[in-house]
C-alpha cells in the first residue's frame, strides 16, 4: 500500500505576532463551545484568520496537511477550523486530511520484529450521564472489525479489556510491548481553582470515576516502548499557554524516558475516526 508524506506546515511565533487578536478569538471560541453556542460563522472567522497566519499559496494541491506546533501558543489555537478562501474547511474537504502534532527533536525508536501490538482501553464511570455515555462494546467491536484482516494475517495483536480502571491500565502498559495505545473515555479540563488542570476520567471501584491528572497519566508511560498514543476524549488536546496548565498531549510528548512519543493525537470524537489511519498505517509498518 503506497504511503504519501504529508505537507508539514510549521507556524512560527513570528507569524503569530502579526495577528495579536488570534488568542482572543481562540478564547472566545472555547467559551462559545462550553456554552454550546458555536456557529459555523464563528468557526469560519477564526479559520480564515488561521489561514492568513500560514501565508500558504491558495492553489493548494489535494494532499494530507500536518500542522506542527513548536510551542504552547501555537498548539493552543484551533487549527482544526482552518478555512481556505475557496475550498472552505480543509478538515472537512474530501481532497484533504488535516492533523496536528507537537514538535519534537527526539528520534523515533526502531520497531522490533513481530506483530503490531494495539491496546484499546475504554473508561466509563457509572456516574456519567446517559447523554454522555459511550457504547463500549460497539466501540471495541468497531475497532476489532477494522483490524480483522490484519489480525487474521498475524500482523496485529489487539486487546481491549473490560476493566477501565487506572490501576489496570498501568499494569497492562507494562505487561508487554505495545506499539499503539488508544485511550477512549471522558476528559475534564479545569482552568481555574485549586484543582485546575487536565484530567482523564478512569473507572473506579465505587463507580464514581477516578480523575487522573495529565502528569500522572504521562508518568504511567515511563519505561514502556509505546510509539503512538491516541487519546479519544473531550478536551484531550486543550490546554492554555502556560507550562503549569499543559494538558495530557504535551505532558506525554515531553517524557525524556520515552525519548518523546513520536506520535500523539488528541481527539474530541469517537474512536472510529482513527480507523482509516490504522487501516492505512498497519500495512505500511509491518507489511
Amino acid at each position: 500500500m503506497p504511503y504519501f508524506a504529508p505537507l508539514i506546515i510549521k507556524p512560527s511565533v513570528a507569524q503569530l505576532a502579526n495577528y495579536p487578536h488570534l488568542p482572543k478569538l481562540a478564547w472566545q471560541l472555547s467559551q462559545y463551545y462550553h456554552a454550546h453556542h458555536v456557529t459555523e460563522a464563528d468557526l469560519k472567522t477564526i479559520g480564515l484568520a488561521l489561514w492568513q497566519v500560514l501565508d500558504i499559496d491558495a492553489t493548494l494541491a489535494p494532499q494530507a496537511l500536518l500542522i506542527e506546533c513548536a510551542n504552547n501558543a501555537i498548539e493552543s489555537l484551533p487549527w482544526e477550523c482552518l478555512y481556505h478562501p475557496q475550498l472552505g474547511f480543509l478538515g472537512k474537504h474530501a481532497d484533504y486530511t488535516l492533523s496536528r502534532r507537537v514538535s519534537s527533536d527526539n528520534k523515533t525508536v526502531q520497531l522490533s520484529k513481530g506483530p503490531f501490538n494495539i491496546l484499546l482501553l475504554t473508561a466509563q464511570a457509572k456516574t456519567i450521564s446517559h447523554h454522555g455515555r459511550l457504547d463500549v462494546e460497539i466501540e471495541q467491536q468497531t475497532v476489532r472489525s477494522a483490524l480483522a484482516p490484519f489480525i487474521k494475517a498475524g500482523w496485529v495483536h489487539f486487546y481491549a479489556p473490560d476493566d477501565g480502571r487506572f490501576v489496570t491500565f498501568v499494569e497492562l502498559l507494562h505487561s508487554q510491548r505495545w506499539h499503539l495505545v488508544i485511550l477512549s473515555g471522558h476528559g475534564v479540563f479545569k482552568e481555574k481553582g485549586e484543582n485546575a488542570g487536565a484530567f482523564f476520567v478512569f473507572e473506579s471501584e465505587q463507580g464514581s470515576g477516578e480523575l487522573i491528572t495529565a502528569g500522572t497519566l504521562a508518568q504511567a508511560f515511563k519505561g514502556t516502548s509505546v510509539q503512538c498514543v491516541v487519546v479519544a476524549a473531550c478536551q484531550s488536546a486543550q490546554f492554555i499557554a502556560t507550562p503549569d496548565f499543559q494538558g495530557s498531549a504535551p505532558n506525554l510528548e515531553g517524557l525524556p524516558d520515552l525519548q518523546g512519543l513520536p506520535n500523539l493525537e488528541g481527539l474530541e470524537s469517537h474512536t472510529s475516526l482513527i480507523i482509516p489511519i490504522m487501516q492505512a498505517g498497519v500495512p505500511h509498518v509491518v507489511g
